[in-house]
C-alpha cells in the first residue's frame, strides 16, 4: 500500500505542474475576448490544481523511490 501512496504523491505533483500549462489558453482567451472559453479554461485550471494539491498534500509523508519492476 505504501507504493500506491508514493505513486499518488507523484501523480498529484504532476497534476499541479499540468495545471500551470493552462495559463497560455487563459491568456489567449483574454486577448481575443472570448469569455466563455476563459471561464472554461480557468475552471479546468483551478480544478486540476486543487485535485493535484490535495493528492500531493495528503500523501506528502509517502515520498519514496519509484523504480520499474
Amino acid at each position: 500500500m505504501n507504493r500506491a501512496f508514493t505513486v499518488i504523491h507523484a501523480l498529484g505533483l504532476m497534476l499541479v505542474v499540468f495545471s500551470i500549462t493552462y495559463i497560455m489558453p487563459v491568456i489567449t482567451s483574454v486577448i481575443y475576448a472570448d469569455s466563455p472559453l476563459f471561464f472554461d479554461f480557468l475552471l479546468a485550471m483551478i480544478c486540476t490544481a486543487t485535485l493535484g494539491s490535495l493528492m500531493w498534500l495528503v500523501t506528502r509523508h509517502y515520498k519514496g523511490e519509484l523504480s520499474p519492476r
